[in-house]
């Protein structure tokens, strides 16, 4: 069994937690690492279903690091442990690790704490520039005023059509979402999806790019599993290699779109064809690691940091609407950069 403190694995009385659930005082969230099935049951109020064994796959799902949790389980198993131990080696504070037997359920339905069914909250969060911009790059759309955006508007005008051989091609089932107006992005190096998730689950309808297939596999599951799908879509891309950033819906038609996301990715040649892509009037939102984040750990290679005012730089003849840097949870700087370009 992995070496988790006893403070950590001791069985606790449910009484106090379920006390505190029902004063709204209890260290939420509630990550639940019973099975699927037994969640589906009964679970307390507020929690996230997490099952012990997908949780190393599925840890992206996570709250941000820093943040308290509480930890529900059935039996404590060398899985279970290795759950807990991976909590509180990554930053996590966990407030309670409860082995929950059918007495205590049966406790808990008379505090009237405890509910039913598949939904789970939701415990992660964008990354924290698309989570503090958001409201700027929608207000700068004029999103919720102007009505939906058309389909006509995403389409690049004169453009040749594409052929698979020349480009990346959207399902045809994301293609047809396109009539519904969502406002559309791309989301470059996505990872395991949670940026293109959030847009999705916001109203927009998103293409999530990563070289990694192991990546696109838990992004597309992760969407399932929110509901976000049709409207997000991911694919397997070397955008560095397999015909860069271009574009196509079903038939053909090379996309512009009105918000390119850039999280934790640096390849400073991409530069000109991230711009090419921004229809008119959209805007990109670069998050990635600055000089000075050596000093912290990983990238320490200058070809993948930022230098102060880069991005400046390279968007000073589009209208900036952010441009600061924040240090990220750990240390390391990161940029909080939002520009548009001019209608």
């Amino acid at each position: 069994m992995a070496d988790v403190d006893k403070e950590c694995c001791t069985t606790l009385n449910l009484t106090p937690l379920a006390d505190l659930l029902q004063e709204k005082r209890v260290v939420l969230p509630v990550v639940d690492l019973r099975a699927r099935e037994d969640y589906t049951r009964e679970h307390f109020t507020g929690s996230t279903c997490l099952p012990a064994d997908a949780f190393m796959q599925r840890t992206h799902e996570l709250p941000p690091r820093g943040r308290s949790v509480s930890v529900v389980f059935s039996e404590m198993t060398d899985v279970v442990a290795d759950c807990l131990l991976y909590l509180r080696t990554h930053g996590y504070s966990v407030r309670a690790a409860v082995r929950v037997t059918a007495e205590h359920w049966a406790t808990a339905r008379g505090l009237d704490v405890v509910t039913s069914g598949a939904h789970s909250t939701i415990l992660w969060e964008p990354n924290p520039c698309l989570g503090a911009c958001i409201s700027l790059v929608e207000d700068a759309l004029n999103l919720g005023q102007s009505g939906p955006v058309s389909a006509p508007d995403v389409v690049q005008d004169g453009a040749a059509p594409l052929s698979p051989a020349a480009g990346l091609l959207a399902s045809a089932g994301w293609t047809d979402c396109l009539s519904e107006g969502r406002p559309l992005a791309l989301d470059v190096a996505c990872g395991s999806g949670r940026d293109a998730v959030y847009l999705a689950l916001r109203g927009w309808q998103v293409l999530g790019l990563d070289y990694l297939a192991r990546q696109i596999d838990r992004a597309t599951q992760f969407a399932a599993d929110a509901a976000a799908t049709p409207w997000v879509e991911f694919h397997n891309r070397n955008v560095e290699k397999d015909g860069g950033l271009v574009v196509g819906d079903a038939q053909g038609r090379p996309l512009s779109f009105h918000l390119v996301h850039v999280a934790r990715y640096l390849h400073r040649p991409l530069f000109k064809e991230l711009k090419r892509i921004v229809r008119p009037g959209g805007l990109i939102l670069f998050h990635t690691f600055m000089r000075g984040c050596e000093v912290f750990g990983r990238p320490r290679k200058a070809e993948f940091l930022l230098e102060p005012g880069e991005l400046a730089g390279m968007f000073e003849d589009w209208i900036v609407l952010c441009d600061r840097v924040e240090s990220i949870s750990d240390g390391r700087p990161t940029s909080f950069f939002v520009a548009q370009r001019p209608r």
